[in-house]
């Protein structure tokens, strides 16, 4: 009875193995290894032999891992040795394993602790006590071609807790990133679904080009690397190369700092399935609020009241009437979905890693969201004791719907474009009537088009009917393939060579259709595709070098070359008036107005490089470290195809000096020292060429086509160039348990890509030439702490900057005036356009405009009524805003523009929480920025220009109205906008400093006797929100914005779509 009881347990177990063939050739296949394992598992015949060898007699092991303080640690990995055969401890850190064989042995591993072997020597109880790794410095860090453990780091590099990250529920991990890792700016140019945010690490590095960081995913470079393309459950490790040693290996690409990447790889023991997934609701986080139909048809009242009289009737009517919430029915509340299968295993001699997820997030406006499928295997195999195979293989299809809110909404283009206010489509979700007056209901003025009261020349459009029949889609597929193979010449020396392809198809559908504002505002629908491809190939190979001699010396070497080829094409196409007006993008040819269609493939853009790298390690004390690497690009001018950067990085591990270890509280001390030269190569592909623009001149008999040159060349173009220097300093107390991490640095760019003026015999008046030269500095700072570590369980991360930048040169002058562009990019058409100024001595990117000087009244004019200090550029009435005449001159005009506001943060950083108590846990994350201040251009639109038949903010309420109107109720006036209302000045100024509380999740993890009886290895309920409470003085939807975008231009709040809170339950289970 006993026997058969034995046997059915068994026939459980082969069902349950069974069932996890079945789902893997559901959904991936496997190594021809695990094909034969699989095999033998199924065969009948096999199978009866592997019941006869169950009935044989085994040893059941059962035993607790604790630490040298007697605290349990769940998590800890129990193998017998040389086997797959092993264990996870639970919550109480028991464990209960079958062994067979003689003299078996547990090897026994947790992070942070000393591996341990244990003989089992016959015993059926084992207590496993592990040791502090002291330093916990054994723990590997990837860098640039290669790892070192981190006691023999001599660079500044940032690791991303990935655990930590992947609380967020997110669809991008940038967007979880902010706060993190000290050095690293995150700035959300989008709050839409899928949207990039802005990344700096340690200062912007170019005043016109990108700042952004080179992605490098599991070994593949990629510039433009997009965040969203990858799920982050599926990344093992993040390191942020941030010093000049560290980022110096990559060169010309390694400007704007690097963020290396490894996913998720096999891990040896039995295939372990995990599936995880998360269901939750996000919420617009803040709403504006406007005026009341009554303080609206108030002011309509004001500026004409015969009409008012006509459109509203009796003002008291209003009192009490429900307005229309323009911003209740357009923003909606929308559901958030996640859902990840994956799989590992692995034997001594080959490991994988499978993973398929989905997620789909809905956007606060209808029609918009994102969406993403990604999929992943990885492989390594070793062929022999020499030799080592794998590859990874990915695949990612992203879409992104909907339209933007910071663009002109009659800009046909995906991603934006130019921009014009009167056709922001979040000014009209904000500015829409609140009433409909007797003309029209609440209803109907939510299904009419556009305001019909409004004036022509600027429309209010209806934006629920907008984001209906705007429709934009941007959908990208992207497959990388990347293997590589590794050869071990010698003891100490390997050979090692890898490849890929990143094949991008990207495609952007834009199509108006009727009763939108393109189609209200010329009569015809229409409809853009573009469909672009990118291939990306990449061969690198190196040479590593390790070696011991003696007892104190440890060397290492590197040598290594690169080429990558990027290769774009793209071709587009258009159709107008389609006889369905909602056809879509699926027929352009059916339009009756001729569409047209143009292809353009650019050159390719080539990269070749030599690197080196050396490490010296004396007495485990003194360490040196050497790099250079040699570049040459396609990208560049003739006479500047190649580049050479070098650095070098010395560390003193004075912990380890025998005056230092009386010190018993000291557990880790090194100091650091770094210099290095890096590149910036993220510039235009054809800067430094002339291209031809195709035109048509008049003939005889009408016109014939023709060419014309578009831009001066210039063959000197070459990668603006960095030099960097870093002083740094590692210290750990009570073997690690509280541990700070801070470094100083100075970053000096030069050679900065600038317009220059050339003379105008040459037919233009500018070209791109390498001039300007910039410095950013800061001070660094992380600091972890465990702070209890028994049955609860608390640690602390906590990291802040202190950034600082100023200008060291620009071209000809010392000045440099910029325009955000949110209006017009055109300062000869709207002369308050130059609102930005870079000054040689200061910081650049700085806000330039005029100081508020309240309201015109009575004593501001003489006995004739002039004013005693004229305006240039409008007129001066009683009501209208006055502005600081700074040279005391009598007029104001630009010369009166003065330093109004720096969009760069004193100090910014973040705190993570996290507990751990009796199968619970608990992380609470806060984010801040002090001290930058944001240009909110959408006030200078809520509260200007009265006359417009629209709604405004509040503070339009205490608006002028006439000679007793208190000072201290300034706002803006209810005259038409001739005067400097529009321009940028101090009342449009905003302290962007904020505290957020990001992210707090609380779990619960279920004990193994509940886990035991169900069959699984883990099962973890969750709840998670984001983007809970944000302390600020902003009186915008959300500080952590810029949505105009490069280092000269920075802190711009122009119609940023709005940051959502979310809410999500989860689950996540192992097998």
């Amino acid at each position: 009875m006993k026997k058969a009881k034995l046997i059915k347990e068994y026939d459980v177990s082969i069902f349950l193995e069974r069932i996890k063939f079945v789902l893997f050739l559901m959904l991936f296949f496997l190594s021809a290894s695990h094909q034969v394992l699989a095999k033998n598992l199924t065969d009948d015949k096999k199978e009866t032999k592997l019941i006869e060898l169950f009935n044989e007699a085994q040893n059941v092991v059962s035993g607790i891992v604790k630490d040298k303080n007697g605290q349990p640690l769940p998590g800890a990995n129990v193998f017998l040795k040389g086997t797959t055969n092993g264990v996870v401890t639970d919550f109480d850190g028991l464990f209960q394993l079958n062994v067979s064989g003689k003299n078996p042995i547990l090897v026994v591993s947790f992070i942070g602790f000393k591996t341990s072997e244990v003989p089992v020597a016959g015993k059926s109880q084992i207590e496993i006590i592990l040791q502090e790794d002291a330093q916990n410095l054994d723990e590997v860090v990837v860098v640039g071609y290669g790892s070192v453990k981190k006691k023999d780091l001599t660079g500044s590099i940032g690791s991303v807790e990935v655990d930590e990250l992947n609380v967020a529920p997110v669809g991008s991990f940038d967007d979880a990133l902010a706060g993190r890792v000290s050095g690293v700016q995150v700035s959300s140019t989008q709050g839409r679904p899928g949207a990039p945010s802005n990344i700096v690490i340690r200062g912007t590095g170019s005043l016109t080009q990108s700042s952004a960081p080179l992605y490098v995913v599991d070994g593949f470079p990629i510039g433009d690397f997009d965040p969203s393309s990858i799920d982050q459950s599926d990344i093992e490790s993040m390191q942020i190369l941030k010093g000049p040693s560290a980022v110096s290996i990559y060169g010309a690409r390694g400007g704007n700092g690097v963020i290396l990447i490894t996913t998720k790889g096999g891990v040896k023991g039995k295939t372990r399935i995990t599936y995880d997934e998360f269901y939750g609701v996000e919420n617009i986080t803040k709403r504006i609020d406007v005026m009341s139909p009554y303080d609206y048809v108030d002011l309509r009242y004001e500026i004409d009241p015969i009409i008012a009289e006509e459109r509203y009737g009796d003002l008291e009517n209003y009192r009490n009437v429900e307005p229309i919430d323009w911003q209740g029915e357009t923003f909606r509340q929308t559901e958030v979905s996640s859902r990840t299968l994956s799989a590992s295993g692995g034997t001594d001699g080959s490991n994988y890693n499978i993973a398929l997820s989905r997620y789909e997030g809905e956007g606060l406006l209808e029609n918009s969201g994102f969406s993403r499928t990604y999929a992943k295997v990885k492989f390594d195999q070793k062929m022999s004791d020499k030799v080592k195979i794998g590859t990874n293989i990915s695949y990612t299809s992203t879409v992104v719907d909907g339209t933007h809110t910071s663009t002109n909404i009659l800009d046909p283009t995906v991603e934006g474009g130019s921009s014009n206010a009167r056709f922001n489509l979040l000014k009209d979700i904000v500015q829409g009537r609140p009433t409909g007056g007797i003309q029209y209901s609440n209803e109907e003025m939510l299904n009419l088009p556009e305001d019909p009261e409004t004036e022509e020349g600027a429309p209010i459009t209806n934006p629920l009917v907008n984001a209906r029949t705007q429709i934009r889609k941007d959908v990208r597929n992207v497959l990388l393939f990347n293997g590589y193979f590794d050869y071990e010449i010698t003891k100490g020396l390997r050979f090692r060579t890898s490849g890929g392809i990143q094949k991008q198809i990207r495609r952007r559908e834009s199509f108006d259709q009727k009763n939108s504002a393109w189609e209200r505002r010329n009569g015809f629908t229409r409809g853009f595709i573009t469909i672009s491809e990118r291939l990306n190939a990449l061969v690198s190979s190196t040479l590593n070098y390790r070696k011991t001699f003696g007892d104190k010396n440890y060397v290492t070497g590197l040598l290594g070359f690169d080429y990558q080829n990027i290769t774009d094409k793209s071709v587009t196409a258009n159709g107008a008036n389609f006889p369905e007006p909602n056809l879509g993008v699926d027929d352009l040819g059916a339009g009756t107005t001729p569409g047209f269609s143009s292809s353009f493939r650019a050159p390719t853009n080539r990269l070749i490089s030599v690197f080196a790298r050396a490490t010296y390690t004396y007495d485990d004390k003194y360490l040196f470290t050497g790099t250079v690497r040699r570049d040459g690009s396609s990208r560049f001018g003739e006479n500047q195809k190649f580049g050479t950067f070098p650095s070098f990085s010395v560390a003193w591990r004075f912990d380890q000096e025998s005056f230092v270890k009386s010190f018993k509280s000291l557990s880790n001390g090194k100091l650091r020292f770094e210099w290095g030269q890096v590149g910036n190569n993220r510039i235009p592909a054809f800067v430094s060429t002339s291209l031809l623009n195709s035109v048509t001149y008049g003939a005889e008999n009408g016109t014939v086509p023709g060419v014309r040159p578009a831009n001066l060349a210039n063959p000197d173009i070459r990668w603006e160039a960095q030099e960097q220097i870093n002083l740094g300093i590692d210290l750990g107390f009570f073997n690690n348990k509280l541990s700070l991490t801070a470094d100083v640095f100075r970053k000096t760019s030069k050679d900065l890509l600038l317009e220059t003026p050339v003379p105008g015999s040459t037919g233009f008046t500018e070209v791109f030439s390498n001039a300007g030269k910039i410095q950013n500095e800061g001070l660094e700072i992380a600091i972890n702490s465990v702070n209890f570590n028994k049955k609860f369980k608390w640690n602390t991360n906590l990291n802040i900057t202190f950034p600082n930048a100023k200008t060291l040169a620009l071209v000809e002058s010392d000045t440099l005036l910029s325009n955000s562009g949110w209006r017009t990019n055109n300062p000869s058409v709207d002369p308050y356009s130059q609102d930005f100024i870079t000054t040689v001595g200061q910081p650049f990117g700085l806000m330039y405009g005029y100081i508020d000087d309240g309201l015109y009244r009575e004593e501001d004019f003489d006995a004739n009524g002039d004013p005693f200090i004229d305006v240039a550029f409008g007129n001066e009435e009683l009501g209208f805003r006055k502005y600081v005449d700074v040279n005391d001159d009598g007029v104001i005009n630009e010369d009166d523009k003065v330093v109004i506001g720096n969009p760069n943060p004193k100090f910014f950083g973040g705190l993570t929480n996290n507990f751990a108590y009796k199968g619970f846990d608990l992380s609470i994350f806060l984010q801040w920025s002090y001290g930058n201040d944001i240009y909110n251009a959408n006030r200078i639109l809520w509260t200007s220009d009265l006359q417009a038949v629209r709604n405004f903010i509040p503070e339009v309420v205490n608006r002028w109205r006439d000679s007793n109107t208190p000072e201290q109720n300034r706002g803006a006036t209810f005259r038409n906008a001739r005067d400097l209302s529009a321009a940028l000045t101090t009342q449009y100024i905003e302290d962007g400093s904020f505290l957020r509380l990001k992210t707090v999740s609380l779990g619960y993890s279920m004990p193994k006797k509940v886990l035991e009886k169900i069959k699984l290895q883990k099962l973890r309920l969750y709840i998670t929100g984001q983007n809970l409470i944000t302390w600020t003085n902003y009186s915008g939807y959300d500080p952590e914005v810029s949505t105009r975008g490069n280092g000269l231009t920075s802190g711009v709040d122009f119609g940023a779509y709005p940051r959502s809170k979310t809410y999500v339950l989860g689950i996540s289970l192992g097998i």
